[in-house]
């Protein structure tokens, strides 16, 4: 069975055997072979990785480092919070990181917006 491109196999056994020692009961043969997909890293790891990243791109001004590093994560699912946190910690720094953070949104997303969505 194929997984979502932004989901990645966890655990299934560990996962299990944790539940089954807090629960009391033993984990089914069927419930330990299914597997379990979501991201690799927790929403605060998520958040943390970002922050250094979009950090790293008020230095750097390299919007393609900042994408590539969001894609190596693998966390689909917190992609949100990358917008979060990049207007979050440009309006706490300068004009000049506002600046960035408006490049980076625009490069971010992948076409620009109608005068109907704005």
């Amino acid at each position: 069975e194929d997984a979502p491109s932004s989901s990645f196999l966890l655990s299934s056994s560990s996962h299990l055997a944790e539940e089954s020692r807090n629960s009391g009961e033993k984990p089914t043969a069927t419930a330990a072979a299914t597997p379990i997909y979501g991201p690799l890293l927790t929403l605060s790891e998520f958040k943390l990785r970002v922050s250094d990243i979009v950090r790293e791109y008020f230095d750097s001004s390299d919007v393609d480092e900042v994408v590539r590093c969001i894609d190596e994560l693998k966390c689909r699912e917190y992609h949100p919070e990358v917008v979060k946190r990049a207007v979050s910690l440009g309006l706490d720094a300068g004009p000049r990181e506002r600046e960035l953070v408006s490049r980076l949104l625009a490069c971010l997303h992948p076409v620009p917006l109608r005068e109907e969505e704005m």
